[in-house]
């Protein structure tokens, strides 16, 4: 896992990511690189978190290739190089049939796994049930989730004997062919949907200015393999500082929670367990008046609907009240400084914040999912992208060659732009 920061002001904009990357969810490696810069010619940088490869690339090969296949070109703002590298990754250099159809059938068994631990009963015939019923909720949701790809494409139905297996392997009871033909359903239309729900995606994001900006942007975007060769790539926010709304703002990525509490000063469990007690409360209040009022069924039946209605609204108010309150105590005030944050400042309150979530993940996960070194850049129209931290497997001091091959491959570019 992964907790990278973005802060922007009027001045530049700061990025931060640790260094830590979990294999098969047991062991850490805490030497992997999230945050990379683009090219000599823009001031733009990149950082990565979620799943480390893509069809079996590493995002950091992925990235060399595409910076030089953009050899000597600029970019007039951040959004038209992040829709160039959607582009590349579309293209024939980063294609690989065979891990498409590995990733789609390992959806299948995430989506598998993700309803056989949700079965709270214990008899097997239970169970079953419990799981058939996971999936058909699951078919639910998904269909009505609106955002889909143009193109429709469909599974080859062979998999269908693979889930089976599969599905019988991992379940503690038989999954007939029907059971597996949902899961292949709801495999299919994961895939067609501008979701992930069982996670394993990237998370890429772009941050700098572009040629023509004179005003820092960001625009973070999901990619998630490819289906029929067509990469499924989905945008997921933007920002951006100009007139006449120029306003501050803190992203976090990834793990968020830490970096959530230090901005809005509670936790996000926190407020959801409020407010859904808060309305069991008005709900039995509500129980227990219509049990001792004297109405008639007919009469029973409208109240309800009116203390329904009556309960929302009171929610809906004291989540209003809340966020007012929020935004004016902790959010406000902490923006207002970000606004005013030299550049150098605003560095080290992006690596504070990635290093405050590595040190609660320390202590509250058997995981170190954050940690190791925090990579740290500033990106502004006056210096461009420049590292404030950033780590090396090798000693810098040993391998002198590494840094004159780096001038070398400058001047080289310098001489053929000429």
């Amino acid at each position: 896992m992964t907790a990278e920061i973005a802060i922007i002001n009027g001045s530049g904009i700061a990025l931060a990511a640790d260094s830590a990357v979990t294999i098969s969810n047991h062991r850490v490696w805490k030497n992997a690189n999230k945050l990379f810069s683009l090219t000599p010619e823009n001031n733009i940088g990149v950082m990565i978190y979620g799943n480390a490869e893509h069809l079996g690339y590493g995002w950091d090969l992925i990235l060399k290739c595409f910076k030089s296949s953009q050899q000597f070109k600029t970019f007039d703002n951040v959004k038209s190089c992040a829709s160039a590298f959607i582009d590349f990754l579309n293209g024939d250099d980063i294609k690989s049939p065979e891990h498409e159809s590995v990733n789609n059938l390992l959806l299948a068994v995430k989506l598998i796994e993700s309803g056989l631990s949700s079965l709270k009963r214990k008899k097997k015939q239970n169970r079953k049930n419990e799981f058939e019923a996971y999936l058909e909720s699951k078919i639910k949701e998904i269909k009505e989730h609106d955002d889909i790809f143009e193109e429709k494409v469909k599974l080859d139905k062979i998999i269908i004997n693979s889930i089976h297996d599969i599905a019988n392997d991992e379940a503690d009871f038989y999954v007939s062919k029907k059971l597996a033909e949902k899961v292949f359903i709801l495999t299919e239309l994961s895939l067609n949907k501008k979701m992930s729900p069982v996670g394993g995606y990237t998370g890429v994001v772009f941050a700098g200015y572009g040629e023509k900006c004179l005003y820092p942007s960001l625009h973070a975007y999901v990619i998630d393999g490819t289906i029929s060769g067509a990469l499924r790539a989905w945008h997921l926010e933007s920002a951006e500082y100009q007139a006449p709304e120029r306003y501050s703002q803190i992203f976090a990525f990834a793990q968020a929670d830490v970096a959530n509490i230090f901005m809005r000063g509670i936790h996000v469990d926190c407020e959801n367990v409020l407010f859904s007690q808060f309305e069991r409360i008005l709900a039995g209040r509500s129980a227990e008046f219509l049990k001792r009022a004297k109405f008639t069924e007919e009469e029973k039946v409208v109240e309800q609907k009116i203390q329904q209605r009556e309960n929302e609204a009171i929610v809906s108010s004291l989540r209003s009240s809340f966020d007012a309150y929020i935004q004016n105590q902790f959010v406000s005030p902490i923006m207002k400084v970000v606004g005013a944050l030299p550049k150098d400042e605003m560095a080290q309150m992006s690596e504070a914040l990635v290093e405050i979530t590595s040190l609660r993940r320390k202590i509250d996960s058997n995981l170190e999912s954050v940690s190791g070194p925090v990579d740290v850049a500033v990106i502004s129209k006056t210096e461009g992208f420049v590292w404030m931290k950033r780590k090396h497997y090798f000693d810098i001091e040993l391998n002198k060659e590494y840094e004159v091959r780096l001038q070398e491959g400058v001047r080289r570019r310098l001489n053929d732009e000429k």
